[in-house]
């Protein structure tokens, strides 16, 4: 008997040894993972059908390529985009800035920002921490990359100027990085957030059970560990649902319904706590960050419905007001 406790202690530790090993892989994964260079995905968009080439290569667009220093040292690229329609004075101050998402970069946005510039609308899309061609950090999944879109919306106040009127457009972690930014800055006239998970803690439960099969405990426990050691910040404290739920800012909510990488439900969960105006569209059939390809002219009616309500609105408020 005694020689088979000892047994049966170590095949536990065994195990604890692996669970640990496993979840550290994880979370290197996560906080470290694997980009392709943008000009790689750029092209890899255009053979998937996701994008065409005239939407950034036309001569209608101009493209203003720049470096803005991060709070945290590093530099993050990006990309004013304009068109002679926005150049226009009435239509100065109208600014979108795109948010993508996690191992993809600032030319995952181009379809959305499409959408932006058919409509008069200035559009910065930029490289989180860790992606494309801005500075290598590690990835937060929103904690520090809020403080970097922090960084670009003061870069807009000062290029525009203090009447500039911005849209914060994000897709999966850029999603989650425009909720969460919510909680720190409240410039941002509408919001739209597509396939964003509600709290960081929550995806990464979802994944290390659902995806990779690991035990809820004590695999969520060792994740928050590693997260705090490895990055800096407790796991818990990423909540994008916090912004979604507490700011006044107008926020457009899009989904797949076939999503099983950020299941469906975190978006509803978001939406319904929220109390402030809001709109929701789930688009049924469409996986991770697909609702735009699955539906094209659903998502632009939906958002063209969105601004038209919120964004026009409120512009011809302030007009009105002589500001």
């Amino acid at each position: 008997m005694k020689i088979l406790g000892i047994v049966l202690l170590l095949i536990i530790l065994l195990l604890l040894i692996a669970e640990v090993i496993i979840v550290h892989y994880f979370v290197k994964m996560v906080t470290r993972p694997k980009v392709n260079p943008a000009e790689k995905q750029y092209e890899r968009l255009i053979e998937k059908g996701c994008l065409k080439r005239e939407v950034y290569e036309t001569c209608e667009v101009e493209k203003e390529k720049f470096l803005l220093p991060s709070q945290y040292g590093y530099s993050l690229y990006c990309e004013l985009l304009t068109t002679e329609a926005s150049r226009r004075p009435e239509n100065r101050s109208r600014v979108a800035i795109m948010c993508h998402g996690f191992t993809s970069c600032r030319y995952g946005m181009l379809p959305y920002a499409a959408l932006y510039l058919k409509r008069g609308f200035s559009v910065v899309i930029y490289d989180h921490r860790n992606h494309g061609d801005s500075g290598k950090a590690r990835t937060s999944m929103g904690y520090y990359e809020k403080y970097d879109l922090k960084t670009l919306v003061d870069w807009c106040y000062e290029r525009f100027g203090e009447d500039v009127r911005l849209i914060t457009h994000g897709g999966s972690m850029g999603a989650a990085t425009v909720l969460y930014h919510l909680t720190i800055d409240d410039r941002i006239v509408c919001a739209v957030e597509d396939c964003g998970y509600s709290s960081f803690r929550e995806q990464m439960m979802h994944m290390a059970v659902n995806k990779y099969k690991l035990p809820a405990f004590p695999s969520i426990q060792l994740i928050r560990l590693f997260i705090r050691l490895i990055c800096g910040f407790d796991l818990n404290t990423v909540r994008p649902i916090d912004g979604a739920v507490n700011s006044r800012t107008p926020i457009l909510f899009i989904h797949g319904e076939a999503d099983d990488f950020v299941p469906t439900w975190m978006c509803r969960k978001m939406y319904d706590a929220r109390t402030g105006p809001k709109r929701l569209f789930l688009v049924p059939g469409a996986g991770h960050a697909e609702s735009i390809d699955t539906d094209p002219a659903g998502y632009e009616r939906v958002l063209e419905e969105f601004l038209n309500t919120y964004y026009e609105q409120s512009d011809t408020a302030v007009r009105k007001a002589g500001c």
